[in-house]
């Protein structure tokens, strides 16, 4: 479950960093399709994480091995599937988290109560669900709109795209500054240190570099179809901070061995605009332990 826990906070962020991409209000094309999509009662989703990490081998003997580090790769994926629905908020998600040697599912629903969210999941199949709730943050939405239109301002369309193609493609970058000051205003950290109970450090989200992204608009519908992120450069200083003490407690600087996140890239795509297959929370999954204290009453 901890597992589960951190996999799903990364995706909450980093889902975030890329939904907020779309908002473009300088931009013509996408501020119509920001428009449109905002119209929407219910889409399908459809998200892929995919990470690269390598556990090197330093500081060996010249003899040994000249000018040459020894690695090992690691992969893992994170994935999730399902449907959103925006009025009243609503979703159902089949997740796989996919680590070397292991493989994890999920099925989870979210929903929204009153001033809180609630997720409920539960793990390859079983029948025991967990139920969790987290408060709803106030403020911040409408300050935060003036860091989007910051860093937004680099997007435009790519010059390989012309208008008779299908889908046209806006490339730019999410500034960190930006991105620091909307984690800010949206309480990430709080989300993710007192929400989920991970075990984070103060200053984790501060000097953050920029991160490189894309958005592509269908030519006939007007909708945002498709989103992409990498998250590589952003990930690693933050993994780096998250990291330091823990490296140091493993004792792999001793043994000449670090471990390098090398790539991390999002994937976003969009569909089924007003479409999307009518669910229903399992009861069981409702009647599942959880707080008897609502979040907002603590």
């Amino acid at each position: 479950m901890k597992t589960w826990k951190r996999a799903a906070a990364l995706l909450l962020t980093a889902a975030l960093l890329i939904g907020l991409s779309g908002c473009g209000v300088f931009e013509t094309k996408l501020a119509r399709a920001i428009q449109k999509m905002s119209d929407l009662d219910d889409l399908h989703v459809s998200l892929a994480l995919e990470a690269a990490l390598e556990l090197r081998v330093t500081g060996l003997p010249p003899e040994t091995a000249p000018d040459a580090r020894r690695s090992l790769p690691i992969t893992g994926s994170f994935t999730a599937e399902g449907e959103l629905y925006t009025k009243p908020l609503r979703s159902k998600l089949d997740t796989v988290l996919t680590l070397p040697g292991s493989e994890l599912r999920s099925e989870c629903y979210l929903e929204k109560e009153e001033r809180a969210y609630y997720l409920y999941s539960r793990i390859n199949e079983g029948t025991l669900w967990q139920k969790q709730g987290l408060a709803e943050q106030d403020g911040g939405k409408v300050k935060g709109l003036r860091y989007i239109v910051s860093s937004m301002e680099s997007f435009e369309q790519s010059a390989e795209d012309a208008e008779a193609q299908a889908e046209l493609r806006f490339d730019g970058v999410l500034a960190g500054e930006d991105i620091e000051e909307l984690l800010r205003l949206y309480g990430v950290w709080e989300l993710l240190a007192e929400g989920i109970g991970l075990q984070l450090k103060e200053d984790l989200f501060e000097e953050l570099p920029d991160v490189p992204a894309s958005v592509w608009v269908d030519a006939g519908t007007g909708m945002i179809v498709r989103g992409e992120a990498d998250l590589t450069a952003i990930a690693a200083a933050i993994a780096e901070k998250q990291m330091e003490d823990g490296r140091a407690a493993l004792g792999l600087d001793d043994f000449g061995a670090e471990l390098a996140l090398t790539g991390l890239r999002l994937e976003l795509e969009l569909s089924g605009f007003n479409e999307s297959a009518a669910f229903e929370i399992p009861e069981e999954a409702k009647a599942a332990w959880g707080e008897s204290v609502k979040p907002w009453e603590k």
